[in-house]
């Protein structure tokens, strides 16, 4: 039962941006803001928008993402280009940020010949990796499928951007940094496919019981979806956003807690639940207005082994939510 309430805590995840544009402006507390007016039919009518988050992952993942990135490997495999072969090489031959001046970067051009049916290799002073090969798995005469690929490396941080133009529009754009200190590890990825964009933030401390990390996924005119899990002065937090509803926990000082509650895991899971309730304070609010739409609860259900989650109203009405969170045990 504790790793089913893990599954709901432990990434609702994800975290609620602002632009701060005004420093001294201070910014309510999600726990302290007041609950709504807006009737419960018409709230009620709100929160089914958490029943899409699986949409909008599917749609990008499964759907749109698939629709550029499949030709692209499919045109990458016909033509015999290893493109990771060329992420290796970028990053370790690219410009040092720690040695600009020493450290030299000459480029590559590779290009699909059809006469002679193989890649030919040329020397591209421009300074980055450009791959040229055709988009049509049939049709080898045109080069229309282009491939820039740019990078910066030193000792402790790798960044490489790649672009794909198709008829020379460009299609999609994907950027990894990755950067380790005395701090940590810390990983950035976006992937911006119009109308899509996609951005994933991980950093890994070896101090923390598990990494921190942000998930987006918004679309252009459509739905956005932002998750994020957190410690903020030893607290948990944790929040998932869809839209203009986020759903925010904290769970106090949580490596204490979560000792305590693995002494109790199968000894008295009634206990251990009740200490999550305890020492957590959930609730969804609006984005867009100094509103609380219900506190968020998480009951055992006999029939339910993913422990259901729960909006409660002002008037103590609930309402059952889908899991909307991921799960660390998958």
């Amino acid at each position: 039962m504790m790793k089913k309430l893990f599954y709901i805590l432990c990434l609702l995840v994800f975290v609620a941006c602002s632009d701060d544009d005004d420093k001294n402006e201070v910014m309510m507390s999600d726990f302290d803001k007041p609950f709504t007016s807006i009737s419960k039919s018409e709230l009620k009518g709100m929160l089914q928008d958490f029943w899409l988050i699986d949409t909008i992952i599917d749609d990008y993942f499964e759907g749109h993402r698939m629709d550029v990135v499949g030709p692209i490997e499919d045109a990458l495999d016909k033509y015999d280009v290893d493109i990771e072969d060329f992420f290796t090489f970028n990053t370790l031959n690219s410009r040092s940020t720690a040695a600009p001046v020493e450290n030299k970067f000459t480029g590559m051009k590779i290009a699909w010949n059809p006469a002679t049916h193989a890649l030919d290799t040329t020397i591209d002073a421009d300074g980055f990796i450009e791959i040229l090969i055709p988009y049509s798995q049939t049709d080898d005469s045109r080069n229309n499928l282009r491939i820039v690929i740019n990078g910066e490396w030193s000792n402790y941080t790798m960044k490489e951007e790649t672009k794909f133009y198709l008829d020379e529009q460009l299609i999609m754009t994907t950027e990894r940094l990755y950067n380790e200190d005395r701090d940590g590890l810390s990983v950035y990825i976006t992937e911006n496919t119009p109308p899509y964009f996609y951005s994933y933030k991980a950093f890994e401390n070896s101090q923390a019981n598990f990494p921190t990390s942000e998930f987006i996924v918004r679309k252009e005119g459509g739905p956005s979806l932002l998750q994020s899990i957190n410690l903020e002065n030893g607290n948990l937090v944790l929040l998932t956003e869809y839209n203009n509803l986020r759903a925010h926990v904290t769970v106090n000082q949580y490596n204490n807690f979560l000792n305590l509650v693995n002494q109790l895991e199968g000894n008295n899971n009634k206990l251990a639940l009740e200490l999550w309730k305890k020492n957590m304070s959930a609730v969804i609010v609006f984005t867009d207005r100094d509103e609380k739409i219900g506190d968020l609860d998480v009951y055992p259900d006999e029939e339910d082994d993913n422990l259901p989650l729960i909006c409660r109203f002002q008037d103590g009405e609930e309402f059952r939510l889908p899991l909307i969170f991921f799960s660390l045990y998958d």
